[in-house]
């Protein structure tokens, strides 16, 4: 019982995420059809049409949230459609939301950003390289990599530090992807753009971890302890 209200949790949370994001003319076609099971008298123009789609959202979210008390993304989007009242008035995304977001995500998250032409990894890194500059130092000692991700930004990092890498984030399958990187591999760098090294010395390289830590925090109310 417990796996079928899970998966039909799933289904009304898509449900009620598609009839939010209707505009107002697709609203107003939806009224004529007589197979809904919503109200749509109520729908006589866009605008009233589009606060008919509103509520039965609601209504299929709330659903959502009683079939799976889990279900933190329901949560958090019945939250945002009823301004709050559900969220414990905390004005931000849950720990459980971000994470179950991002580990949804994480085995296309690189694919997508890729196509997207998402620069802002090689722009952290640009700009620790010109604060390096400014601070007459040769390398960085440590790092902390907030939100760490896959390790995009972290492929940017490496080569600017003397001492560890430490990448933070809530998603842990985004952390096990970032796990997976070494010096030479993955992290945002494809097959064959390593530079060519032979013997031993590539051998290590492509054992080494690209991150020397990397842990599953809320920076919010991480210790340094915790980091370390």
């Amino acid at each position: 019982i417990n796996s079928i209200n899970a998966y039909l949790s799933k289904l009304y949370y898509g449900y009620g995420t598609i009839l939010s994001e209707l505009p107002q003319s697709d609203c107003l076609s939806l009224m004529a059809e007589e197979s809904l099971l919503m109200d749509t008298k109520k729908g006589t123009d866009e605008s009233s049409a589009k606060m008919v789609c509103e509520s039965n959202a609601v209504n299929a979210l709330r659903l959502a949230v009683d079939l799976d008390g889990n279900n933190v993304v329901a949560m958090h989007m019945l939250a945002a459609m009823t301004g709050g009242e559900n969220d414990g008035g905390e004005g931000r995304a849950s720990n459980e939301f971000v994470s179950a977001l991002f580990d949804d995500f994480a085995d296309t998250f690189d694919e997508k950003l890729g196509a997207l032409g998402y620069k802002v990894p090689q722009l952290v890194g640009e700009a620790a390289y010109d604060m390096l500059k400014m601070s007459n130092m040769d390398t960085f000692h440590s790092a902390l990599d907030a939100g760490c991700g896959t390790g995009l930004a972290g492929r940017f990092l490496r080569p600017l530090l003397d001492g560890p890498l430490v990448g933070v984030d809530l998603s842990k399958k985004m952390l096990e992807l970032a796990a997976r990187c070494t010096i030479t591999k993955g992290c945002g760098l494809k097959d064959g753009d390593a530079s060519e090294r032979e013997g031993s010395e590539e051998d290590e390289r492509s054992r080494t971890p690209l991150y020397d830590s990397l842990v599953s925090l809320d920076l919010e109310t991480a210790t340094i302890d915790e980091l370390v």
